[in-house]
């Protein structure tokens, strides 16, 4: 029964310096409540007088999930560190305990007024932060200047009263950031593929290549959208108008000119879908410098938009509002219904257009409070 015993003993001893050395310490935030004396847990120097409390303040990149991506965003934070701050035994006393506590709610109101700034983004984040922790360290300077390093107990009083006035009172604020919501987003997509007619256009023309501009703007996941397509429509036979007639030895151009609104029911990190409707005119076209010849009509339809996120890039301009990039590899599949009442017998039909292409997309993430 030793054998088993020592060995326990000698794996707990082995096991409890690796645990030990994976503790980190906390720091100590505002939120917590006031400072206590056991929030100082420090060893001081040999030579140390009084007591000493280490703050830190700055903000940094913390990430979020809108929409299954992930986002960066700045957060500002104040802390102090229980493990580096320390109280001799006869400075464990009210007023001690008092300038410490008024140190760190200054601590708290840069940090409260340099989140609001970055939410506001009137500023580069690193220049806010410079000023925002040179007016911390004069409004501490004058703190212990005014209260001879926190030993006179009635000028912490009078700072009190002068903060209160001068600075407004000192209220908590939520730690968290308000959630983040994507709001304008412009994309501009080419595409090329093939277009085929269905019904009694498709006796008219044969299918060929086909290109098409797409000029989006979305709010959220609504798109608002400029389609402007172009193709080849080659003829299978004579089609005549009431003056004129299409030459069978050469093709048409088919025009497109679209207004198209879509809702991006999918918008994720690797692909989204957005199916869309719309309408617009419609115009087949065989001019030639010298003998203009086209006819045209009302159109309308609808589709589905597929993009495959190529890349996506994100840059944090400010804790209130997150840059996003888009570089998409995208396919279409579009179908329009039109009826030309100036060709002789007014064919009309389903035109199918399936297009594969490449986007670019820029928009912002913003904060609704």
């Amino acid at each position: 029964m030793k054998r088993p015993l020592l060995f326990l003993l000698l794996v707990v001893c082995s096991v409890s310096p690796v645990l030990a050395q994976r503790h980190v310490p906390r720091p100590r935030l505002w939120s917590q409540g006031p400072l206590r004396y056991d929030d100082f847990r420090g060893r001081p120097a040999g030579e140390a007088d009084g007591s000493f409390a280490d703050f830190s303040f700055g903000f940094r990149q913390v990430y979020d999930t809108v929409d299954h991506i992930v986002l960066p965003r700045l957060k500002a934070w104040g802390t102090m560190k229980s493990y580096a701050s320390w109280m001799l035994p006869g400075s464990r006393n009210a007023t001690r305990l008092r300038y410490h506590q008024q140190q760190f709610d200054l601590v708290e109101r840069a940090r409260q007024e340099l989140q609001s700034g970055l939410d506001r983004g009137n500023y580069d984040p690193q220049s806010l932060f410079a000023h925002a922790d040179d007016r911390l360290a004069q409004r501490l300077a004058l703190l212990d200047s005014l209260s001879s390093y926190g030993t006179d107990s009635a000028a912490l009083s009078r700072w009190q009263a002068y903060a209160d006035t001068t600075f407004g009172p000192l209220a908590a604020q939520a730690d968290s950031l308000p959630p983040l919501r994507l709001g304008w987003m412009g994309e501009f997509h080419f595409f090329m593929g093939m277009r085929s007619f269905r019904g009694s256009l498709d006796d008219c023309f044969r299918p060929s290549v086909d290109f098409a501009l797409l000029c989006a703007a979305l709010y959220g996941h609504h798109m608002l959208a400029f389609d402007f397509g172009f193709g080849v429509a080659p003829l299978r036979d004579s089609v005549f108008t009431a003056d004129s007639y299409f030459y069978t030895d050469r093709p048409a151009t088919d025009l497109r000119i679209l207004f198209e609104y879509g809702f991006r029911l999918v918008d994720r990190r690797h692909w989204s879908l957005t199916p869309f409707v719309g309408g617009g005119f419609h115009i087949l076209d065989q001019s030639e410098e010298d003998d203009e010849f086209s006819v045209s009509t009302s159109t309308f339809g609808g589709g589905l938009l597929l993009q495959w996120r190529y890349a996506m890039g994100f840059d944090a301009l400010n804790g209130a509002t997150v840059g996003r990039s888009d570089f998409d590899l995208s396919a279409r599949l579009s179908i329009l219904r039109s009826t030309f009442s100036d060709i002789i017998g007014r064919p009309s039909g389903w035109g199918i257009y399936l297009q594969f292409g490449v986007g670019f997309g820029y928009g912002t993430y913003r904060h609704r409070r």
